[in-house]
């Protein structure tokens, strides 16, 4: 009997006690669900290798994305370009003459109704002044289900290279094509669907 009363008073203690979570504390602030406290210890986010490792995404959800290296969440029904906490806020933004559309380097192959798995474009460019650009998230037209990813950075000082990395699936066979601007220059990235 002093069992049953025991189990009675620690789960009803329990459910009390649930409001707030603290781990690191034990008064965690009353307007928070989760409060972490350390002096020595960090947080780590979920990794995922891609956004679309994620088959029932949510509006409010944050990784950090392993394949491109960077943070995302999900806002409005799509993930973020990549952001990073640590890039330099104060460098000038980034500027091109010309960006290569036409003579890009495909990496991977896009099968109809295959989730794309290491697939990635390469652009050249020309007249790069060295600031940064913004990361930035491109939905494909033509052949929809798929996203072009360009992860924030700095360009080179004259010539470069930026990398696209390609994930979804494909809803068709054909072409899937992507308008983008980077550095105040625009173009259109095509990759054959198979």
């Amino acid at each position: 009997m002093n069992s049953l009363k025991l189990c009675c008073l620690l789960l009803f203690t329990s459910t009390v006690n649930f409001a707030q979570v603290g781990l690191g504390t034990i008064a965690p602030a009353a307007g928070s669900l989760l409060e972490l406290k350390a002096t020595d210890k960090a947080l780590i986010l979920t990794r995922v290798a891609g956004s679309a490792a994620i088959t029932a995404p949510v509006d409010g959800m944050l990784v950090y994305d392993s394949s491109l290296n960077c943070f995302r969440s999900r806002e409005n029904g799509v993930w973020t370009p990549c952001w990073n906490c640590c890039a330099t806020l104060s460098s000038a933004a980034g500027t091109l003459t010309a960006i290569d559309c036409a003579g890009v380097l495909n990496t991977g192959t896009l099968t109809h109704a295959v989730a794309a798995s290491a697939v990635s474009a390469d652009l050249s460019y020309t007249g790069g002044n060295g600031g940064t650009f913004v990361g930035q998230v491109v939905t494909s037209t033509g052949i929809t289900g798929l996203t072009a990813t360009l992860v924030a950075g700095n360009l080179a000082t004259g010539t470069g290279t930026i990398t696209y990395v390609i994930s979804g699936t494909p809803s068709a066979a054909g072409t899937a094509s992507f308008a983008l601007t980077i550095a105040g220059q625009n173009c259109t990235l095509n990759f054959t669907v198979l």
